[in-house]
């Protein structure tokens, strides 16, 4: 198991644990068995699904989930939830609920159902990284196949970033979405826009970065003359974050020498 620290134990207490487990592994090992050939032989008779075998199955899901909470890294914890459909709804928030623990495991799920998983992790929790960069890459699939229409859900998406900049304007996470959103500047009628919307947000560092951002891509991709905006937003961003003065000076340099170059 992944990070977990191992503790030394007696060997007759490993001997102890191990026929424990193999007891227990035997009266499952026999369940399982037992099901899938009843299963296979199409045994849908009242016998073959008693009260008691669902209990024990109950009991496994909330025994597998107890594990999982502490071994959130360990794929052979996933294993029952893969063969007891009957539950399935119970089991995929067993999933997600082990998710949020743990950094590796991943779900295969549809898309638009990722969509609304990633809307629910942002919901409790804005901030929440992951979540903004997982949904930036369920919407390109969506975006590309024509499942969602992106006008529409482009518009959507910069509505749901407004809110959370007018909420928290000092969340990173935001912010690199919002650019997600914008893309390369070819829509300059949506990055004008955008600009316009955002401009009563400039005490926030990340405010004033995008403007640098998003004004570098209107002269790059459309000629404007906003040079002189960029410099003074830079110079501000130097006095508020002079350990960062080095990048702004650098984003100085590069749009100078373009501008030379053209």
């Amino acid at each position: 198991m992944h990070n977990t620290k191992r503790l030394k134990q007696s060997a007759e207490a490993l001997e102890a644990k191990r026929k424990r487990d193999q007891a227990k592994i035997t009266k499952f090992n026999a369940l399982c068995d037992d099901i899938l050939t009843r299963k296979r032989a199409a045994d849908w008779s009242k016998d073959a699904t008693p009260e008691e075998i669902n209990g024990l199955l109950v009991d496994d899901l909330a025994m597998t989930l107890r594990a999982l909470k502490v071994h959130p890294n360990t794929p052979e914890g996933d294993d029952p939830l893969l063969w007891r459909r009957a539950c399935w709804e119970q089991e995929m928030a067993v999933v997600e609920r082990t998710l949020d623990g743990s950094r590796l495991t991943k779900l295969c799920r549809p898309q638009t159902e990722e969509l609304e998983y990633t809307m629910k992790k942002i919901e409790s929790n804005i901030s929440n990284f992951s979540a903004w960069h997982q949904r930036a890459k369920v919407l390109s699939t969506l975006w590309a196949d024509g499942t969602v229409n992106q006008t529409k859900s482009r518009t959507e998406e910069l509505e749901l970033v407004k809110n959370g900049i007018y909420t928290v304007p000092e969340n990173q996470s935001i912010w690199l979405y919002h650019r997600w959103l914008l893309g390369d500047g070819s829509d300059r009628a949506l990055v004008e826009a955008e600009i316009t919307g955002i401009e009563e947000e400039q005490n926030s560092i990340w405010c004033k970065e995008s403007l640098v951002h998003y004004k570098l891509l209107l002269i790059r991709k459309h000629g404007l003359d906003l040079k002189e905006g960029c410099r003074q937003l830079s110079w501000l961003l130097v006095e508020q974050n002079p350990t960062r003065t080095s990048q702004y000076q650098g984003m100085l340099a590069a749009m100078e020498a373009e501008s030379k170059g053209t």
